[in-house]
């Protein structure tokens, strides 16, 4: 039987039973195959740190529900991208602040949020000229919750209403319940 890393245990399990796993682990400072146990010891305190410190919270709130909120698919971006274009709305992407986006959304899931974090999804978000997260809102929160400096977005020079109602006639968006 493989023995798990750490790292594996935080991302296999909710914050609630890695800690639980995790104190097991410091309490017998069993090592990880191939490790010594000092060393499993310094990652498995690191990472179950960064887990305990996992607070997601929202900096502002919207007030279109989360089965409301238009989502694009990544292999549709090239046709959402021209649709917005033939509407007179126009993308750039940019690196923008996770601290200066706000929310049209009004319900986050804690665990859509932890599932953005553990893919590292590089998808970019979608943001409006006046800086509201149009699509990618769980991705958005999981920067903010990791405390990254930066997110990649495709930022339009409209305001939010103006990008929202183009994105709602997209023929391929579509609507997602989130866990």
């Amino acid at each position: 039987m493989r023995m798990k890393t750490a790292v594996e245990m935080a991302k296999n399990n909710t914050p609630a039973k890695a800690g639980k796993d995790f104190t097991k682990l410091f309490e017998t400072k069993a090592p990880v195959r191939g490790t010594r146990p000092t060393t499993v010891y310094a990652k498995a305190n690191t990472t179950l740190q960064k887990v305990n410190e996992l607070q997601v919270t929202v900096p502002t709130r919207g007030d279109i529900p989360r089965n409301k909120m238009p989502q694009i698919e990544q292999k549709d971006y090239a046709a959402y991208i021209l649709h917005m274009k033939r509407k007179g709305i126009v993308g750039k992407r940019i690196v923008a602040n996770p601290k200066k986006l706000k929310a049209i959304q009004s319900q986050f899931s804690d665990k859509g949020v932890i599932a953005s974090i553990k893919k590292d999804d590089k998808k970019p978000i979608l943001i409006s000229k006046d800086n509201y997260v149009i699509d990618g809102n769980h991705r958005w929160l999981a920067a903010i919750a990791t405390k990254a400096d930066e997110i990649v977005a495709i930022q339009f020079n409209a305001s939010k209403d103006e990008v929202l109602k183009a994105t709602l006639a997209f023929p391929k968006v579509v609507f997602k319940q989130h866990g």
